[in-house]
């Protein structure tokens, strides 16, 4: 009775082991599924990030052809003006050349209206010389006086009317010729206007467009309103160009701004001339180092009205202009290793 009642204790112990192996068992098949489903999950994850990784690579892609091609076009319009400031340049020196060779010929004319005058008074000199009639005797005391008075002259050049002829030619060859040249100058000249006309209308056209760009740009900023003129409107290549701030009704020079206002109209102009042909991105590193709190506030406020139409990468330590952005990526070293940690910021 006494074995049995062991064989008794010693079985329900091993049922009691079994129940503890079967709770065991089960608690470990459902981590074991619990698992699967979180491996599935991750993976679908991983599956979802590569094909997001794949779109901003695609676009990414887009954006550096798009960004080639106006490269190509910039370098493209730079070799055009640079063909014909050497056309200008070709013709400037084809006009300098025409005008030594019209001096020149302008000389050989005047000699030869010398020597044609010379000659013009050898003919009236021969015309002097008429007819005459009477006795013998008296002719001969006559053609005796004559002789003594060619004899007083000298030496007569008899070829000079057919020298007068040849001269004559050759003036008119001439006269020609300077003709066709002052023709020709006038031509070039018309060309070299034209071709100056045409690069002060593409001047005008940007320098307008940049104006606009740089007067909008003060509305975003509580620093009053600015232009840009230059000083000789008539000969814009020869003149300068200014900056003119007014505030309060009254015209400022840049000299009386504080150093972060003149940060913030530099890049003010830069900005114009930017949007005059604008790029999808760019990247500002630090240009807001020098500007106090109001200053970082504009700065922040020009850069979220132009995030607008392109998009902006800026490198910064200032909390005024790292409140208004979109999102944020930090830099920070840990172990000797850099790690970035990015906030994305819910804008309205």
């Amino acid at each position: 009775m006494e074995e049995l009642n062991k064989e008794k204790i010693r079985l329900e112990k091993i049922i009691a082991v079994e129940g503890e192996l079967e709770k065991t068992l089960n608690k470990l098949t459902n981590e074991k599924e619990r698992l699967s489903r979180e491996r599935v999950e991750g993976l679908e994850s991983l599956e979802e990030d590569r094909e997001r990784l794949k779109e901003i690579e695609r676009r990414e892609e887009e954006e550096g052809e798009r960004v080639e091609k106006k490269m190509e076009e910039l370098k493209a319009i730079e070799e055009e003006i640079a063909k014909k400031e050497g056309e200008r340049r070709k013709k400037e020196r084809e006009v300098e050349a025409l005008e030594k060779e019209i001096n020149k010929y302008e000389v050989n004319l005047a000699v030869a209206k010398t020597k044609f005058e010379d000659l013009e008074r050898e003919k009236e000199a021969l015309k002097e010389f008429e007819e005459m009639e009477g006795e013998m005797s008296g002719l001969k005391e006559q053609l005796k006086k004559c002789e003594e008075e060619i004899e007083a002259l000298g030496q007569v050049n008899t070829a000079a009317i057919e020298m007068y002829n040849k001269r004559a030619g050759e003036i008119k060859e001439i006269e020609d010729k300077i003709e066709s040249l002052e023709e020709e100058r006038k031509a070039i000249l018309n060309m070299i206007g034209e071709i100056e006309e045409r690069k002060k209308e593409a001047f005008f056209a940007c320098f307008d467009a940049v104006n606009t760009h740089f007067k909008q740009l003060f509305k975003n900023t509580n620093l009053g309103e600015g232009y840009l003129y230059l000083d000789k409107p008539r000969t814009p290549f020869e003149s300068g160009l200014y900056i003119k701030i007014r505030r309060g009704g009254k015209e400022e020079s840049l000299e009386s701004l504080s150093g972060g206002e003149k940060t913030l109209v530099a890049l003010m102009f830069i900005f114009a001339l930017q949007l005059y042909r604008p790029s999808p991105f760019y990247i500002l590193d630090e240009v807001d180092a020098a500007l106090d709190k109001l200053n970082s506030k504009n700065f922040a406020s020009l850069i979220k009205n132009l995030g607008k139409g392109s998009q902006f990468i800026i490198v910064t330590h200032n909390d005024n202009v790292i409140a208004e952005t979109e999102s944020v990526i930090g830099v920070s070293k840990v172990d000797g290793t850099s790690q970035l940690v990015g906030v994305l910021l819910n804008r309205n």
